[in-house]
């Protein structure tokens, strides 16, 4: 049985996990472009503080999602997560009033949130608003907090 979403409050961090190679190079600086993509408008993962309350915790759940994965990628590692708020998040807003929605989505565990684009008015975003909003959640989430499974 799945667990029933919760609310988020705004004040509740939310932290973005960060994989190698796709969201971090070599020259241990983040690919921004790649950190938050919207894959055909979908939604992208966050860590909900509310069930990883310390950097301990979120980088448990990295390493079992690496552990995972590496069963068809063999080349992916789990390097640390960025964090936010909620509120944060929600705050941002273009000037026609898009902007993302931050929900709880415990299909993936319980843990799971995620990120969304908020047109304004249900319109359809435009590729160059959609940056606008990329280019706003860089602004908004925190340094990187390193892990090394080493």
């Amino acid at each position: 049985m799945m667990p029933p979403v919760e609310p988020i409050p705004n004040e509740d961090a939310i932290h973005r996990q960060i994989d190698f190679p796709g969201m971090y190079n070599d020259a241990k600086a983040l690919i921004w472009e790649n950190v938050f993509q919207f894959p055909k408008g979908e939604p992208e993962s966050l860590v909900w503080g509310k069930y990883a309350a310390t950097a301990d915790e979120v980088h448990r759940i990295g390493c079992d999602r690496e552990a995972k994965t590496r069963q068809r990628n063999p080349d992916m590692r789990y390097i640390g997560f960025i964090s936010s708020t909620a509120g944060v998040v929600r705050a941002i807003k273009t000037r026609p009033g898009h902007g993302f929605s931050v929900v709880h989505a415990p299909a993936e565990g319980i843990h799971h949130a995620a990120v969304s684009y908020l047109s304004a008015g249900g319109t359809k975003l435009k590729r160059n608003e959609k940056s606008e909003l990329k280019l706003a959640l860089r602004q908004v989430f925190g340094g990187l907090v390193p892990h090394s499974s080493e």
